[in-house]
């Protein structure tokens, strides 16, 4: 007789069914819960607050991690009660164990004090812990969804949004050219030959917000500059993202440890004459032909004065207090040669106010050690460059932050700045070669056609530009302010320089200011004026 066959039950209906069945799937169920709630929370992280019909986040969560508990609370209890008939089957154990056992199983208290009292039964102990870790669940849910406040701007309906300025190029300035031709005839070989030749010069001026940007860049203080940036903020509480803007950038050496003092043998009386210094009185019948000494920095900047002098204090006589050596060129330069967007550099050698003026209270009677050449002096370079910088703004009660960086590996493209329009058969519209690249204005040759000043800046898409008007412009108006043109370049100067031992190939200096020192360096004597203004500045 053949025996009917029983129907063997499929893997879900057998763990459905089986003595785990409801144990396995609620852990299951609270693994699938706990992952949907971290991609929920993923999904909105840094969003704005998630609300739908009243239904908030928070509520989502709350009801996400109260199912995770309650799934993984069952599962716990189930096999801490499954391990009290473990543990009594296993040896003989007081009765009030049984009791601590089916205590735990049933909440917070009853693990506490199966946690507590109970000696040997660390797998039911475990489990009471994570009961209790249990209850913290809740509040730490509650701590997962945080929110905080943050501006973000819209576009109005007139277009108006939260901005801050920045620039990728600049093409501000005026340049005027002028030109003339004339033709005339010449006897070439004993033939008549006609000629024509033409002469062009140039003249740059920057627009009137950028003179004034100029000014208070040099004469006012950052707080005061800062408080003269353009922003606009609706609510006066603005965060801006990162951003590069074209810039200007600066940077200043102490250069006193390069000054050298002349020799016995170097004679600067009759260069002092060269640029004009007057001596007057008794003075100048004295020490005409008094030898004069100078400090020097290694590009040829120099200050000389006749020795035996007080150039501070002397009123009988006409001294010098400061000289000072504007140039665009790098290669002139002491310490800023390295950088290729040189806007201007300025070398100053200037007296140590403060240690001459304690030589003078410490030591009355040493009149040598107060007049020149022993003077403390001091020397410093600085200069302005074309640059790419980081800025980070925000605005916090309707007040202007940000932080700024320069941005490194900053280049000139490959054209960048090229002549590209200059006859090279004519020399006399030609920069000399050390010029060449020297972003400097001369009317004689900056009228002729340049490629924009170009910027790239590593792993960054887009260049920065400045058009060739912008940077003659800005050029111009630093020269205007700290070049006298009668010594920039003067034939009698660089004569009677070149006379002296060692000082053929120096740069000498193109601004000064007159001693004797008064009460503010802004009312001293100077050529041009704005580099009194200027020292006034220096502590």
């Amino acid at each position: 007789m053949e025996k009917p066959r029983r129907s063997r039950p499929s893997g879900c209906t057998s763990l459905r069914w089986s003595t785990w069945g409801q144990q396995w799937w609620a852990m299951l169920g609270a693994f699938t819960v706990l992952i949907a709630m971290i991609i929920l929370l993923d999904s909105f992280d840094d969003r704005p607050i998630f609300s739908w019909n009243g239904i908030t986040l928070n509520t989502i969560t709350s009801i996400l991690s109260v199912t995770v508990k309650a799934a993984a609370l069952f599962v716990i209890a189930e096999c801490m009660a499954q391990w009290k008939w473990i543990l009594f089957a296993r040896e003989q154990r007081p009765l009030i164990d049984f009791d601590r056992l089916d205590g735990a199983t049933r909440g917070p208290m009853g693990s506490l004090r199966l946690i507590v009292k109970t000696r040997g039964a660390y797998i039911a102990q475990f489990g009471a812990v994570l009961t209790l870790i249990a209850l913290a669940l809740d509040p730490f849910a509650q701590q997962l969804v945080q929110l905080r406040e943050v501006i973000a701007f819209e576009t109005a309906s007139n277009g108006s949004v939260a901005v801050v300025p920045r620039a990728q190029a600049y093409s501000s300035g005026d340049m005027t050219v002028e030109a003339s031709s004339s033709t005339g005839l010449t006897n070439e070989t004993g033939k008549m030959v006609q000629w024509t030749a033409m002469k062009a010069s140039s003249t740059a001026t920057i627009s009137a917000t950028m003179e004034a940007a100029v000014s208070s860049g040099f004469f006012k203080s950052l707080e005061d500059v800062s408080r003269e940036r353009f922003f606009y903020c609706l609510t006066g509480k603005c965060t801006f993202a990162p951003f590069l803007t074209l810039g200007v950038c600066h940077k200043s050496t102490d250069v006193t440890s390069k000054l050298k003092h002349s020799s016995r043998e170097q004679d600067f009386n009759a260069t002092l004459r060269a640029f004009g210094t007057e001596m007057v009185g008794n003075f100048r019948a004295q020490h005409k032909d008094d030898h004069g000494s100078a400090f020097s920095l290694p590009n040829g900047h120099f200050m000389a004065n006749i020795d035996g002098t007080d150039p501070i204090s002397c009123k009988e006589c006409t001294t010098y207090l400061t000289t000072s050596f504007g140039t665009e060129n790098p290669n002139k330069t002491v310490t800023m040669r390295g950088i290729d967007t040189l806007i201007w550099s300025m070398s100053v050698i200037y007296p140590d106010m403060k240690a001459y003026n304690n030589l003078r209270v410490s030591d009355e009677s040493a009149d040598e050690s107060k007049v020149w050449p022993n003077i403390p002096m001091l020397a410093t370079e600085s200069a302005l460059y074309y640059c790419v910088k980081n800025v980070t703004a925000s605005v916090v009660d309707n007040k202007f932050h940000e932080e700024v960086t320069e941005v490194s590996g900053v280049t000139r493209t490959i054209d960048s700045w090229d002549a590209a329009l200059l006859d090279e058969n004519n020399g006399t519209y030609q920069a000399p070669p050390e010029e060449a690249r020297g972003l400097v204005f001369e009317s004689s040759w900056s009228w002729r056609g340049y490629n924009d000043l170009q910027l790239q800046v590593p792993d960054h898409d887009g260049l920065f530009t400045v058009t060739p008007i912008s940077v003659f412009s800005i050029s111009a108006h630093l020269q205007s302010l700290f070049r006298w043109p009668d010594w920039h370049n003067s034939t009698t100067v660089r004569q009677r320089l070149e006379a002296v031992p060692g000082m053929a190939k120096a740069v000498a200096y193109n601004s000064a200011v007159f001693g004797p020192l008064v009460h503010n360096w802004r009312y001293q004597q100077a050529q041009p004026k704005k580099i009194a203004q200027l020292m006034s500045l220096v502590p």
